[in-house]
């Protein structure tokens, strides 16, 4: 999983952050994690904690050639208490 930084015109401004491969963590911020269900071929990617800073477009990407990616943006809209 790969986080990538975008201005407001959607122009990426900086290089993307590796967060996981596999269930490898490559963050120092352990607040992210990766979770696996095997059986069902599903992952996730768990952030405690989450933070407005923690906003951004984020990427899982799978190994097949070519590549295959899906995008997700997450926007923090509240705090819950």
């Amino acid at each position: 999983m790969t986080r990538k930084f975008f201005d407001e015109d959607g122009h990426q401004v900086k290089d993307f952050q590796l967060l996981t491969v596999g269930l490898l963590t490559y963050s120092s911020d352990d607040r992210f994690q990766v979770e696996h269900t095997r059986h069902l071929g599903n992952w996730a990617l768990r952030i405690k904690g989450c933070r407005k800073e923690d906003e951004g477009h984020y990427e899982c990407q799978i190994s097949t050639h070519p590549p295959q990616s899906i995008f997700v943006e997450l926007r923090i809209v509240g705090l819950f208490q």
